[in-house]
């Protein structure tokens, strides 16, 4: 089936909004500074077209205007103070527009047909920077182009803007992390003053939790009170494997991983493991009366009761639970998210390898 990633995703991200809105513009008293020359087929005469920019409050502004004349053609332009992201709308449905990346200079032609309700059916000519953004949305309508099509063409592209559209179909997780690094990397080389590229700090900000917690990186520090209202903190388990990990009594998939949990850490237990659980609950009542149910005999255990909202999770990049990370002598992260059997082969290949290292003097 034909895939339309890159539009879908990068609206449900940037725009609450879809049909036409208030025509915002802030500039209208500046010389104009680009220039789109376009044919529309099909069209009615005096409907209009409309230039919005998307910008990094995620609010689309109608920011120049015009109408379709009787030989089908039209001309709009403008001003922007910098390189934009753009949504030339020429039909007042959910796909009819065209995105178009626009930066001072800009001069090109455009040919759109208002009986195609798709909004990568358009040909432009004059602009190689949205040549190339076209070619990409027409690989998205191959059936061949998947998910990991993608991610690689948003691990690849050089584009700056390109690639900031095609990064939107790439999740902001532990696992995609460093294509998110590698875009930001981009924009702040080519755009570092832009719009753009201060909306895609903002976002990269907020996930800096993800960034903190990858595989070779020593775990944030923590500290909180166990249900016999000790403090305690995850340094202070530092010399021994640790099981990060984060859980809560309502959590059903948690409560099943719990048995596996047990099983293992007293298995391991007198080689050195040791687990560190927060939990998301929101009363001490059912954090503590889960502990009991579950055998959760360890001594580290930590909650403060704010469920999602919690520091915990922001401080970690927690984004569903159960969420593991294992944890060397060091604090370093050597896995993460192992669950049941998984959790048992990195387990037993950890405390083999300890088991047979030479002891230093």
């Amino acid at each position: 089936m034909p895939t339309r990633l890159a539009l879908l995703s990068l609206f449900l991200l940037l725009s609450t909004t879809i049909f036409a809105q208030e025509s915002i513009n802030i500039f209208k008293d500046q010389a104009p500074n680009f220039v789109i020359e376009g044919v529309a087929l099909n069209a009615q005469v005096g409907s209009k077209v409309t230039l919005q920019r998307v910008d990094r409050l995620k609010v689309i502004h109608n920011f120049s205007e015009t109408t379709i004349q009787a030989d089908g053609t039209f001309r709009i332009e403008g001003f922007v103070p910098e390189k934009a992201i753009c949504r030339l709308r020429y039909k007042n449905t959910e796909q009819g527009y065209v995105l178009l990346i626009i930066d001072k200079g800009s001069h090109f032609k455009l040919r759109i047909d208002q009986h195609q309700d798709d909004s990568q059916c358009y040909e432009l000519e004059g602009n190689a920077e949205n040549i190339q953004l076209k070619e990409w949305y027409d690989s998205t309508n191959n059936s061949q182009f998947g998910h990991q099509a993608a991610i690689h063409y948003a691990d690849t592209v050089t584009n700056a803007f390109i690639g900031y559209i095609a990064t939107t179909n790439v999740p902001l997780n532990s696992d995609y992390i460093h294509i998110h690094l590698k875009q930001q990397e981009r924009l702040h080389q080519q755009a570092p003053n832009n719009a753009i590229t201060q909306a895609f700090d903002k976002r990269m900000q907020a996930h800096k939790g993800i960034q903190d917690t990858q595989i070779g990186m020593i775990a944030p520090s923590i500290v909180g009170v166990n249900p016999q209202g000790d403090t305690i903190s995850l340094e202070s388990y530092r010399g021994k494997h640790v099981l990060f990990n984060v859980w809560a009594s309502w959590c059903r998939p948690c409560r099943r991983e719990n048995p596996n949990h047990v099983t293992l850490y007293q298995k391991y237990k007198e080689q050195g493991f040791e687990f560190f659980s927060i939990s998301l609950d929101q009363t001490q009542e059912r954090w503590e009366k889960a502990i009991q149910e579950d055998s959760l005999m360890w001594k580290g255990h930590i909650c403060d009761f704010q469920r999602w909202k919690s520091n915990y999770v922001d401080t970690y990049g927690v984004k569903s639970i159960p969420y593991t990370l294992l944890l060397d002598p060091e604090g370093k992260i050597i896995a993460r998210n192992l669950r049941d059997k998984k959790l048992a082969i990195k387990l037993a290949e950890v405390f083999e390898e300890k088991s047979t290292s030479p002891t230093k003097n």
